[in-house]
């Protein structure tokens, strides 16, 4: 697969000024979300190639963070574009760390890939200490963006790689038995939510 079909790179490096806009304001959510958490350490799950666990990093150097994915050519293209980044080959079903490691887990735009996503789910939180922030695709805002754009036109704009749709009801009662909610944002075409592990 070429580097401009796989998801996760395309949609951080594209060109285009809509995607670029849209993720910016992704990214953005997402740092407001974390900026005011007493957090010492992060973990983000699924990090592909760490775009998002770099954004959080910077600003905030007192932060320990690592990386997790299953992808080995993400990775390596990780630790080529963030070397202080430390990252780890690790399933999101079975994570190498023990119970309560890190104070926030992250984990962005992976749940609705996973046949399983309870399964991840109990895990991320085993290994937060105190908060976990999810994001995915807010359906079905995401289907249609596709189909505006001509994509994915034959699965009526859903991703081939996607196993779970969500609208925001939906979400947030998948999240609601692992997690006290403390806030829940809408940055078209994503959902991004924040909560504190029961």
């Amino acid at each position: 697969m070429s580097l401009d079909q796989y998801g996760n790179w395309q949609k951080y490096q594209s060109k285009n000024p809509l995607q670029q806009a849209l993720i910016t304001r992704f990214l953005a959510e997402v740092r407001s979300l974390v900026a005011s958490l007493p957090i010492r350490s992060i973990a983000d799950v699924g990090c592909g190639e760490g775009f998002v666990l770099d954004m959080l990093l910077t600003p905030r150097p007192n932060l320990t963070g690592v990386g997790a994915d299953l992808d080995h050519e993400a990775l390596s293209r990780g630790r080529a574009l963030f070397p202080n980044i430390p990252f780890v080959r690790a399933d999101i079903r079975q994570l190498p760390y023990p119970a309560r490691s890190f104070d926030l887990v992250v984990c962005t735009e992976v749940l609705e890939h996973l046949p399983d996503p309870q399964v991840a789910l109990r895990e991320i939180c085993r290994v937060s200490g105190r908060y976990c922030l999810f994001s995915v695709p807010h359906e079905p805002l995401f289907r249609l963006s596709n189909l505006i754009r001509g994509k994915s036109i034959t699965r009526l704009g859903n991703d081939i790689d996607h196993l779970q749709n969500w609208s925001q009801a939906g979400f947030i009662r998948l999240l609601k038995p692992y997690l006290n909610l403390l806030s829940i944002k809408q940055s078209f075409p994503w959902l991004v939510v924040l909560g504190e592990v029961r």
